[in-house]
């Protein structure tokens, strides 16, 4: 009896963790695709919409002339606001278009493009030299796959890694010593584990790209 009761009791707190880090999971993932989504070209497209529609309706409360002067007030701030965040939106895309051309320029991407022509084997301060300039370069892009619940392995980690420098799924394969459909099982596994809208290769690219 006594067994039975040890044995329940553990079944229950090992359930309550396990929910505890599927939660935790969950929230980080969310934080993840909220902050790709502010940095995609499609908010800012939403913003330009949300524009357009707050320009709509300003020019309708403005035939208003009764109550509408503190409705316009209220369109005009808030048009205002949004114009005001598309303009850091451009602002930060121009500057990650920048961090990007600086990190396709680095030792490391340059180092590693010329052993993709030359199929040299790649070593593991090789990898340590890409990973530090990606850090550096990339606004913490390793730290923001490897901080919270979520657990990516190093293998995992490289092939995001390849992926943000825009190297090909042949490239990446080559450099790890994997097959492309291993690679592409690895994206996949990726963008289940990182609870994205779709689960595909595809899915997480673009998820990566943005971050």
């Amino acid at each position: 009896m006594v067994v039975f009761v040890l044995f329940a009791c553990g079944g229950t707190l090992y359930y309550l963790h396990r929910r505890k880090v599927m939660r935790l999971r969950l929230q980080v993932a969310e934080q993840l695709q909220a902050e790709a989504y502010r940095n995609s070209i499609q908010y800012q497209e939403d913003t330009r919409r949300r524009i357009s529609l707050l320009e709509e309706q300003l020019q309708s409360a403005s035939h208003q002339l009764t109550d509408s002067e503190s409705r316009c007030r209220q369109l005009t701030d808030e048009k205002q606001l949004l114009a005001h965040t598309l303009r850091c939106l451009e602002e930060e895309e121009q500057r990650r278009r920048l961090m990007k051309q600086r990190f396709s320029v680095s030792d490391a991407c340059l180092l590693f493009r010329k052993k993709e022509t030359t199929a040299a084997p790649v070593t593991e301060d090789d990898w340590q030299q890409l990973e530090t300039e990606a850090d550096q370069l990339l606004d913490g892009f390793l730290r923001k796959l490897t901080t919270g619940p979520v657990r990516v392995s190093r293998q995992e980690l490289r092939v995001s890694l390849l992926i943000r420098a825009d190297f090909s799924i042949k490239s990446i394969a080559a450099f790890l010593h994997l097959t492309p459909t291993a690679v592409t099982s690895i994206r996949r596994r990726l963008s289940v584990k990182f609870s994205l809208p779709e689960s595909s290769p595809q899915a997480w690219d673009e998820f990566v790209r943005s971050l």
